[in-house]
Formats: structure tokens, sequence, C-alpha cells
């Protein structure tokens, strides 16, 4: 679908059902901010059929994938296009209640994982999963008050982010994964962020 001169649109199911977005810009080119409180941080799909969705992402789109993790007990593939961290996929099958389909989450960032919760309930949301240190940062999940599930996520000790001195010695090779492509990804495209037109509204 055309959205005018800004760009064209699509919605379609995944091999597992899971539903995404399709955007091809026109003079809008998408999101002007990631990887800063109040905007998306990281999107990770949970997956029922994790072959097939980790084959799927990678021959549509032609995202290379990365394995964070192949075991029994944990799953995780990562999708990048040239030098941008894009995505995590998850092997879900074993954690979903029965009924669920397979679905994307989006993480917003917050400067307070903790207020953001007390927040999102006096505004009339509800807490799925309260606030939890993780070495990807200090983790929570969250609804709407019309339903719709999101995460949030807060730097930590773990995962200092962007409250870390920018000179601040760093053990790369030591980090998670995730970490890394946390903070990787959010230099990049927020730099990119900043260089586009601040025309640009965001979707």
């Amino acid at each position: 679908m055309t959205v005018g001169d800004l760009g064209t649109m699509a919605f379609v199911g995944d091999p597992g059902g899971a539903g995404i977005g399709v955007w091809q810009p026109g003079r809008h080119e998408g999101f002007g901010i990631l990887d800063e409180p109040g905007a998306p941080s990281w999107f990770e799909l949970h997956a029922r059929d994790y072959q097939a969705a980790v084959a799927f992402y990678r021959d549509v789109f032609r995202w290379d994938t990365h394995v964070v993790s192949d075991t029994p007990e944990f799953r995780y593939t990562t999708l990048r296009h040239g030098e941008d961290w894009l995505a995590g996929i998850m092997d879900a099958s074993g954690l979903l209640f029965d009924g669920v389909p397979a679905h994307w989450s989006v993480y917003f960032g917050v400067d307070d994982t903790d207020a953001a919760l007390a927040r999102i309930v006096d505004l009339g949301g509800s807490v799925l999963m309260a606030a939890e240190d993780t070495p990807y940062g200090r983790l929570a999940a969250a609804a709407d008050p019309t339903g719709a599930q999101f995460k949030l996520v807060a730097a930590n000790e773990a995962m200092p982010g962007s409250t870390a001195p920018a000179w601040a010695p760093r053990d790369v090779a030591a980090e998670p994964p995730r970490v890394r492509v946390w903070r990787q990804r959010g230099r990049r495209q927020l730099n990119a962020s900043r260089a586009a037109s601040t025309s640009a509204s965001v979707l």
C-alpha cells in the first residue's frame, strides 16, 4: 500500500504466523531515533518453529544470521545487515503457552525501568514482568490499557550503555553477545539518524 509520497508499506506473516510490517521508504526513511530513552532499543522474535523462522528472515530480507547460542535450553540467533545489528530470534517453542502464536516483541529504552513501570500503572497499563537485572540491562514487560504488550530495558552495571563515559575502558571480548549487539548497533544507527533530515516524522 502506497502512503502518499512517504513510502510503501505491507503487512505479512512469517512461516510461524508472526506478523511483520515492511516499509519501502520514499520521503520518510523510517525510525529517526533508536536506542535512546523513549525509543525502540531492540526487536525480538519469539518463534515456535525456530529453524524455519531463521531461514525465512535470512532468505527473504537477505539478512546475515549469527548464532549466539544453540543448546536445547537456549537457542538464539541475531540478524544483521552490513554493519547494522537488527534483531534477534529466540526459540520459544518450550516457553509459549498453548494458543499463544509466534510474535515479535519490541524493547523500549527507558532511563529507569522501575519508574517507567510505576508510570505505566498510573496511566492504566499493567505490569507483566517486574523489573529484573540481567546481563543485558534491567528488563521488564508491561501492557498498555488496551492489552498490547511490550518490554522495557534500561542500562545497569552489566550493560552500562550511554550512562558510561565514552572513554571508559571495556573488555569487549568478555561482553555477552547481545550487549555487544545493542552497543555497536546503537552507536551506528544513532549517529546515522542524527545525520538524517530532522523533518522526518516517526511512523
